[in-house]
């Protein structure tokens, strides 16, 4: 079992240690079958005022943390499966999240939540909390979260992208129109 870089967000503070996990399967599975996490070296940073406290070792359960960002990179690949992904927002105070859930390609990956285990991952997130009267916003390609501690999970709708600032050229007054839709004005410009 390696010890690796262990980074979790917790209801009062952040949580940086040294955590042992086996080889043989992915982070999220780690948390959802251990009852409690070893975590060695930890440091713990308060959300109000930024201090820090060195804590020693500590055995850490479900209840304890709200999020986690594996830092172990992606050893486990031959375990992931095809899926389809939902942009979802989750607030879990103090935090706010932003990420993509996914689901195997058939399923609503916002109504299976509730049916899979605690702790959810999501995919190129972005944490918003506040942290010594600053706000602060932590993009990270993965993170955990503890869906019993979410008070909301909504799908985000809509994203706007780089095309909705596009503008189109001008349509040619000769064209052939197959649609209907094209107007030309008394100026013989199509619209």
């Amino acid at each position: 079992m390696p010890d690796i870089d262990f980074r979790a967000f917790s209801g009062d503070c952040l949580i940086h240690g040294r955590l042992t996990a086996p080889d043989d399967m992915r982070l999220t599975d780690f948390l959802n079958t251990a009852d409690a996490y070893r975590v060695g070296e930890i440091t713990l940073f308060a959300l109000a005022d930024g201090h820090s406290i060195a804590g020693g070792s500590q055995d850490l359960g479900p209840d304890d943390l709200w999020a986690v960002e594996p830092t172990d990179g992606d050893l486990r690949a031959d375990l992931h499966v095809p899926t389809r992904a939902t942009q979802v927002e989750i607030e879990i105070a103090p935090y706010r999240i932003t990420g993509y859930l996914h689901a195997i390609n058939t399923g609503d990956a916002l109504a299976s939540v509730h049916r899979r285990r605690r702790m959810v991952p999501l995919t190129e997130v972005k944490i918003e909390f506040m942290y010594a009267g600053k706000r602060m916003t932590r993009e990270t390609d993965v993170l955990i979260f503890n869906r019993d501690r979410a008070t909301s999970i909504k799908r985000i709708a809509y994203e706007k992208s780089k095309l909705d600032d596009m503008s189109l050229p001008p349509m040619d007054a000769r064209a052939r129109d197959l649609t209907g839709a094209i107007v030309v004005n008394q100026n013989h410009h199509a619209v």
